[in-house]
């Protein structure tokens, strides 16, 4: 959306932050919100990929109690919704990257978070979840580890990106590099 109501952007805002927060509770609440924004702007495709990817965060791996295909078949619809309104979108093709890949579609998920990248340089999250489908489903070791420095150079603070981030350094054995 080029403009937004003023209460749907501020409904979003808030859903952007309770779905940082990463707790169970938080990421309930940030559905209500994205709901809230959707309420009032029905098209904003931004609010329905934010949407899609917090409830695939919602699932028993995550944050939360749904089953995979639960959290996917809540988040399938707010996905190729977004794309649908939005194909050029960062978060769009972040909503859609994820998908792809929590069905099993590494090379499609891949994809789609490289084209957000390009949109979207200094995305840290989906830095964090390329450098994990790289490293975890796509074996592109040196690509996952350049993903993951820049996850950790966008947001050194981030718990996940800095523990995912040591595992790879020392599952390659780059111990001199973990402990500096």
């Amino acid at each position: 959306l080029t403009s937004r109501d003023p209460r749907a952007h501020e409904a979003y805002l808030r859903g952007r932050y309770l779905l940082a927060q990463r707790t169970q509770r938080a990421l309930e609440d940030a559905i209500t919100a994205f709901e809230q924004a959707l309420a009032i702007e029905p098209e904003d495709a931004e609010a329905m990929a934010q949407l899609a990817i917090t409830y695939m965060l919602l699932n028993r791996r995550g944050y939360g109690n749904l089953s995979e295909a639960e959290a996917l078949g809540h988040a399938r619809g707010y996905a190729q919704e977004a794309m649908r309104l939005a194909p050029g979108n960062a978060e769009s093709l972040a909503a859609a990257g994820m998908l792809q890949w929590r069905l099993g579609q590494s090379k499609a998920g891949d994809e789609h978070f490289l084209r957000a990248l390009k949109i979207k340089q200094n995305f840290s999250i989906v830095h964090h979840w390329l450098c994990i489908l790289q490293h975890r489903n796509l074996g592109k070791f040196e690509a996952s580890l350049e993903s993951s420095m820049m996850a950790r150079q966008l947001d050194p603070v981030s718990i996940p990106s800095l523990s995912v981030h040591f595992t790879m350094l020392l599952e390659r054995g780059l111990f001199d590099q973990a402990a500096g």
